[in-house]
């Protein structure tokens, strides 16, 4: 396995001497074998609780900051009584780009080790969804997206739906129930002004809509009729629509453009899974 240290090193070397253009393949072949090396992951009632509690030991032996172990505590603990942390208990979180420390602020400030700006820092969003796509491009990855969707998922039997470890039916409610969540409060945040959304779990919503659609032909009809109900709506915004925005308890502030984008790249990380269900695996 290659050494992401090494990799890093060398990119921050390059970077140092201008080389940007160089630097990026190291910087992204360092990400990809961190990627690689943690393929194994623990989940909820599978792990999760001894394996965090190591990597915050291991942290705290090498002198990570003490409000980073307490937010982590605060914030596995949520995790493991089926909560979910707020914004206020997970402050805004960054990685300084010279020195490495990491940084908990709800307000800009420099790196209190190295003294790096804060327009240095690398913010750390709660989830790459939210990063948001252009404007221009939602439509086109929505209309895609439902495309491939379609085309992964008609014809399988209902047997077929019901196989694999996660079953194709379920992945398909559960880019159904994104679908009315997302969408629903992106109507909101156009609606009214800066509503308050609220955390939801994944796994209720996902049960709530297999509940009531029991076929993945039924589902994959519902889904078709939201997405172009989702295409409509994004071939009327204009200019500041796309801007409107709403508050989410752990993620803070969520524009219409990031809310929308987040549906295009949700869906795209399934796709794969779907692609596997249908080659039966």
């Amino acid at each position: 396995m290659p050494d992401p240290a090494r990799l890093l090193a060398v990119a921050r070397g390059l970077e140092d001497d201008g080389q940007y253009n160089v630097a990026k393949l190291f910087r992204a072949a360092a990400y990809g074998a961190l990627v690689r090396s943690a393929r194994a992951r623990p989940r909820i009632g599978e792990g999760l609780a001894e394996a965090a509690a190591a990597a915050i030991d291991d942290l705290r032996a090498a002198g990570a900051p003490p409000e980073l172990i307490a937010a982590m505590e605060r914030g596995i603990a949520a995790a493991l009584a089926g909560e979910w942390a707020s914004l206020e208990e997970l402050p805004p979180t960054a990685v300084c780009r010279d020195c490495g420390r990491v940084v908990l602020s709800d307000t800009p400030v420099r790196c209190p080790e190295c003294g790096a700006h804060e327009l240095t820092l690398w913010d750390i969003a709660p989830n790459y969804y939210l990063d948001p796509l252009p404007v221009e491009a939602i439509g086109p990855a929505l209309a895609r997206g439902l495309a491939e969707v379609e085309a992964l998922a008609s014809g399988v039997s209902d047997e077929a739906a019901e196989l694999g470890v996660w079953p194709m039916r379920e992945i398909v409610a559960h880019l159904l129930a994104s679908e009315q969540l997302l969408v629903g409060r992106a109507r909101r945040m156009l609606a009214e002004g800066e509503p308050r959304l609220v955390s939801v779990s994944p796994d209720d919503i996902t049960a709530g809509v297999a509940a009531v659609e029991p076929t993945l032909t039924g589902l994959l009809r519902a889904y078709g009729v939201a997405r172009r109900a989702t295409l409509d709506l994004v071939g009327v915004l204009a200019g500041e629509d796309w801007q409107r925005a709403g508050f989410h308890p752990e993620w803070g502030r969520v524009t219409v453009q990031q809310q929308l984008g987040y549906v295009a790249r949700h869906e795209a990380s399934h796709l794969a899974e779907l692609a596997r269900r249908r080659a039966g695996e």
